[in-house]
């Protein structure tokens, strides 16, 4: 008798003290879990898709834990971005004004979107801090949310003074009100601040490019 007086006890006092821990933790009402989710694609595509919302995703289903079905909430467009400029400017600005352009009759389009011309140095020969480049992507498709893959070709460098694994460069995209990041982690930058040590070091070849994944804000409706 004593011992079930006892369990009774400890099961009477357990439900509200996990109730009220329940109202500190925030006091919120039930809601479905969200999660960010990235599509990558295997292959290029031949024109635009759309993911459509509601899309169902799910994760690895293990010997002791069921898979979680998530669904998109909206519709995703993959779009066939191409760049339209590069533009420099000597300062960071939210809405620059002192811009250079440094494809205009120097650089041609290829079939294949990307561009080719003469060298061209995108900082000074002694950067400053704020220096700033702009890549404009053509209006006409949609990068919202999209994670771009922007190839690079360079010469091989020695980093000097900075470390190529974490250099001291901004990777920032523009969402129609301000700038947000766009460069997840570092190593995403394969070109290590474009010092392109690393493939030098591999026995790559720097002019053959590398890539710099650049995941895209979705823009903010006005």
């Amino acid at each position: 008798m004593a011992d079930r007086s006892n369990d009774d006890a400890v099961q009477q006092s357990a439900t509200p003290q996990l109730h009220c821990l329940f109202r500190n933790a925030g006091g919120a009402p039930p809601a479905p879990a969200k999660t960010t989710l990235t599509f990558y694609l295997s292959a290029s595509l031949p024109e635009t898709y759309t993911i459509p919302a509601e899309t169902p995703v799910a994760t690895i289903r293990t010997e002791n834990e069921e898979a979680v079905i998530f669904s998109t909430d909206r519709p995703c467009i993959v779009a066939k971005p191409s760049i339209r400029n590069l533009l420099t400017a000597p300062t960071c600005e939210t809405l620059p004004q002192d811009l250079r352009d440094r494809f205009s009759g120097v650089w041609t389009e290829n079939r294949d979107g990307s561009w080719s011309g003469a060298e061209t140095s995108i900082f000074a020969d002694e950067p400053e801090e704020g220096n700033c480049v702009y890549f404009l992507f053509d209006g006409e498709q949609p990068t919202d949310g999209n994670v771009i893959a922007l190839n690079v070709k360079g010469e091989a460098a020695t980093s000097t003074g900075i470390n190529p694994d974490s250099p001291p460069l901004l990777w920032q995209a523009w969402d129609g009100t301000a700038w947000q990041s766009c460069l997840l982690q570092p190593s995403d930058d394969h070109t290590k601040g474009f010092s392109f040590s690393d493939l030098a070091q591999q026995g790559g070849n720097p002019l053959q490019g590398a890539d710099i994944y650049l995941h895209l804000p979705t823009s903010v409706e006005s």
